[in-house]
């Protein structure tokens, strides 16, 4: 397919997919082009791929492999405050590469346990050039050339298991690890002068979650997740659900949970144009802790087309992350 429309925009897209037997795959690649902004040097075109390749290695073992990709350029028209506000900026860009890579295996050990195994890996760079307009108008504001480079990488792998312990009874456990590592470099040419953040960190997980039907009106669920953070506090955070159908059509819900988030590399860092709070050594940076506590009722009517659903949450958040 092809489309264009106004601010000389211009896509192509090409799509297929298929599969025969025990392959399968599906692919979308696409490129966007924008070649006359609203502003000047507002530009931006881009090409994205994404695909998916299943292959079913035996009756019981299926492999997937997942790619994504996305590289765009974009003109930086204006600094921060918007064209209204800021000086035009002429000659400044922004480049960006975003790829991930995922490999999932799928087996079926007997009727009652099945087992994935995930690995990912994820990707983003981006180079941020400025370039010295001064001289074409008083007007601009750049004086003097800097490149400002950010490489971002997260690799990780995931190991669950699924129980089928009877009617009604469901286990779901496993271990994950997940490895976070930040390089930024802002540097003038022909200056020694630079700003540099060269940071790393890594997860490790465990998980088990549990599902039970009690007398096919009650049903339950509890899990916990154990989270062991290098930069951070080990944490455990659990989660309970309770539902009961009072009457043919009409169930009664309620959940708890506990939730931890670590702080970003752009939370702790900064980004290009946004100072981040930076780590002094033996500085304690907290992580965002979370309760949660909700309570619900749904309604079928209808002969059961239709349902209707009501739902009241409390949150309670501690250093919180903003």
């Amino acid at each position: 397919s092809t489309a264009g429309g106004s601010f000389g925009t211009l896509r192509q897209r090409v799509k297929a997919s298929g599969g025969e037997g025990g392959n399968g795959f599906a692919v979308d690649a696409s490129r966007l082009d924008q070649q006359n902004g609203r502003w000047d040097n507002s530009d931006y075109r881009d090409f994205s791929f994404a695909g998916r390749f299943d292959h079913r290695v035996s009756p019981d073992t299926s492999l997937t492999v997942t790619l994504r990709s996305l590289r765009s350029t974009l003109g930086v028209y204006t600094t921060s405050a918007g064209q209204r506000f800021d000086p035009p900026d002429p000659n400044d860009d922004k480049k960006r590469n975003d790829f991930l890579g995922g490999l999932a295996i799928d087996r079926v050990h007997s009727g009652t346990w099945e087992s994935r195994l995930a690995a990912y890996r994820y990707l983003h760079e981006t180079k941020f050039n400025i370039r010295e307009d001064r001289t074409i108008s008083p007007l601009h504001s750049d004086t003097a050339d800097s490149v400002t480079l950010t490489n971002y990488e997260r690799i990780g792998s995931d190991w669950q298991h699924t129980l089928y312990a009877g009617e009604g009874t469901r286990y779901v456990g496993g271990i994950a690890y997940e490895q976070d590592e930040i390089f930024k470099e802002s540097v003038r040419p022909g200056s020694s002068a630079s700003t540099d953040v060269d940071d790393g960190r890594h997860t490790a997980s465990a998980y088990l979650q549990g599902e039970w039907t009690l007398g096919e009106k009650w049903f339950l669920t509890l899990g916990g997740r154990g989270d062991d953070h290098t930069d951070f506090e080990s944490v455990l955070t659990h989660r309970a659900a309770v539902a009961w159908e009072a009457r043919e059509g009409t169930t009664l819900r309620t959940a708890y949970g506990t939730g931890f988030k670590p702080p970003t590399f752009a939370e702790i860092h900064g980004t290009a144009t946004t100072p981040g709070r930076e780590r002094r050594p033996g500085a304690d940076v907290e992580g965002e802790k979370s309760r949660t506590w909700e309570e619900g009722v749904d309604q079928a009517f209808w002969d059961d087309r239709g349902r209707l659903s009501l739902t009241g949450f409390y949150n309670r958040f501690r250093d919180l992350v903003e």
